[in-house]
């Protein structure tokens, strides 16, 4: 651009949207807490996976199978976190989610999904490019892809490259023991950290990850 002598017609700044989130204080997250009616001595779950264009009903559209599992949460970490679960807005079927009443909250109607991000203190996600956005906050990233080899090649495309490798069926329970990884060490950890959810054998990767 310089040889052009247009050197300055960029100007390089962030997405406007995401200004949003170095603006607000803490106050403004105790407002959106409430209007979730989230207690403020809990910490939040965000749970954001994509859709897959393979799940789809004629008549009803896209739908979307739960592979997370509520119950273990519940149980794993009930007592200090609250879910915030948004289904992908694709998603046409109604989920069920009665039985986990105050525990897991359904997001999937509401409007500003960068205030979700706010009150957030991990989030988990999968294929979606809510990570992007998510990352600015210098917040636990958690990749859930329990369907990671059938997704690359016979769904959509990635964002990423991921090893194969890290292929492993045990997912699930991986997820979990990532959130109580990153849940221990968020107090002394600062910056962005993820990990895969897809190798339950390594716990020493697991903290490595939590740590780094």
């Amino acid at each position: 651009m310089k040889a052009l002598n247009k050197e300055n017609i960029i100007i390089e700044k962030g997405y406007p949207r995401n200004d949003y989130l170095f603006n607000k204080t803490k106050k403004d997250i105790n407002n959106i807490k409430k209007k979730l009616n989230i207690p403020f001595d809990k910490k939040v779950l965000l749970y954001l996976p994509t859709f897959r264009d393979n799940q789809h009903t004629s008549g009803i559209g896209y739908t979307y199978k739960l592979e997370i599992d509520f119950d273990v949460l519940k149980k794993r970490l009930g007592n200090d976190y609250i879910v915030l679960f948004g289904p992908h807005y694709f998603v046409a079927n109604k989920i069920n989610l009665d039985k986990y009443k105050n525990f897991v909250i359904n997001v999937a109607g509401y409007n500003e999904i960068n205030e979700l991000y706010l009150i957030s203190d991990i989030i988990i996600t999968d294929y979606s490019s809510v990570f992007f956005d998510f990352a600015n906050l210098k917040k636990p990233i958690l990749y859930y892809m329990y369907d990671l080899d059938d997704y690359q090649n016979n769904l959509c495309g990635m964002f990423c490259a991921y090893p194969a490798k890290h292929l492993d069926r045990a997912a699930k329970s991986a997820m979990i023991q990532a959130t109580e990884c990153c849940d221990r060490h968020m107090a002394k950890t600062k910056g962005v950290f993820v990990w895969n959810c897809l190798k339950p054998s390594l716990p020493a990767a697991a903290t490595a990850a939590c740590t780094t």
